[in-house]
């Protein structure tokens, strides 16, 4: 709902003024954003058992829209690189205490604050209100980044890369069942993505 929404998008921006004052420490590391999407992207070209060569052109098309994206948006003097959380949706938050716990930090790596954003709206896409809500309740806390919306929607759009190409990781009966209608549709939001610019979990 939009209460949780604007909760979640408080969280994100307290994230990142922590963030933004905290420097890892002496040794230590994180992986960067285009990791995994990389990782995902490489396992969906790849394969040859469950997609077609037209998904894949459609998969191969959109890492460069994503590629060039992030460089531009990591390009950028007025946009920080910073380590941020990089899966923040409502299964790795919590309400305690009538305020947000976010946990789950395993994914965490050194982005832009634009690409938490995203993640957050892939999954609250198609309900506008509720994403006015995240957008809204960021700003109160902090700035929203200065994007430009096509680079907001290719990391968007990123996230159902990595999906996809983690469905193809999984093993179980349950999930190779399911694979190839999920990337059968994950194809096809994707291609309608490359056409409008901007992605949609009702397409298909």
């Amino acid at each position: 709902d939009t209460d949780g929404a604007f909760a979640l998008g408080v969280a994100t921006a307290t994230l990142h003024d922590h963030a933004a004052r905290w420097t890892l420490p002496a040794g230590a590391d994180l992986p960067d954003v285009d990791d995994p999407i990389g990782e995902m992207v490489d396992v969906l070209l790849a394969d040859r058992t469950i997609t077609t060569a037209d998904q894949r052109t459609v998969f191969a098309a959109v890492r460069d829209r994503v590629v060039s994206s992030i460089a531009t948006l990591r390009d950028d003097p007025a946009i920080a690189v910073t380590p941020i959380h990089a899966d923040l949706h409502g299964g790795n938050v919590k309400w305690f205490r009538r305020r947000i716990a976010v946990f789950d930090f395993d994914d965490s790596c050194m982005g832009t604050p634009v690409h938490d954003l995203a993640i957050s709206l892939y999954y609250l896409r198609d309900d506008d209100p509720v994403e006015d809500a995240l957008l809204a309740g960021y700003a109160s806390v902090r700035p929203l980044p200065a994007f430009a919306p096509e680079h907001l929607e290719a990391i968007v759009a990123a996230r159902n890369l990595v999906l996809a190409g983690d469905v193809l990781t999984m093993t179980t009966a349950e999930i190779r069942a399911m694979a190839p209608s999920y990337l059968a549709r994950s194809a096809e939001r994707l291609r309608a993505y490359l056409a409008t610019g901007r992605y949609r979990h009702d397409v298909v």
